[in-house]
C-alpha cells in the first residue's frame, strides 16, 4: 500500500475516503512513461465545508504550506466556507493536502478537491481577505 494511503487510513471521518480516491486518481490519470506525473507541477482546488472558520483553519494552512514549499492562497468564504489554491510537485500538495486533513478532521464535513494543471503563478503562500 502507498505511504500516503497509509496516512489517510489513520484519519477519522468519513469525508477522508475523496481524499484517497483523489490521491490515487491523481496517481493513475494522466501517467506516461515519458514524465511520470508525481513529478509533475499542479495545482489543487480545494473548498472546505463543516465548522472550518473561526478556528484558525488558514494560518494553519499557511503554516503547513510555507513549511512544505507550497505556492497559493486560502480564504474564508462568506458562506462559511473556506477555498484554498495550491501549486507544487504533485507529491508535495499530496502531502498538503493529507496535513490539512489531520490537523482538522473533526471539523470538516466535506471536501470538494479538483486537480488542475499548474498555472506557474503560484511561488508563495497567503492569506486572502
Amino acid at each position: 500500500m502507498h505511504l500516503l494511503q497509509l496516512k489517510i487510513l489513520r484519519c477519522n471521518g468519513a469525508w477522508l475516503s475523496l481524499v484517497e480516491r483523489s490521491v490515487r486518481d491523481a496517481e493513475v490519470t494522466g501517467s506516461s512513461p515519458v514524465a511520470p506525473i508525481k513529478f509533475m507541477k499542479k495545482q489543487l482546488h480545494l473548498i472546505y465545508s463543516g465548522r472550518v472558520q473561526g478556528i484558525g483553519f488558514r494560518y494553519t494552512v499557511l503554516d503547513i504550506a510555507r513549511q512544505q514549499k507550497v505556492g497559493g492562497w486560502v480564504k474564508n468564504l462568506d458562506d462559511g466556507k473556506v477555498e484554498i489554491i495550491a501549486e507544487a510537485d504533485e507529491d508535495l500538495l499530496k502531502i498538503f493536502l493529507l496535513s490539512i486533513n489531520q490537523h482538522f478532521s473533526n471539523y470538516v464535513n466535506d471536501l470538494e478537491i479538483r486537480w488542475l494543471p499548474a498555472s506557474g503563478e503560484l511561488n508563495v503562500f497567503e492569506i486572502k481577505f
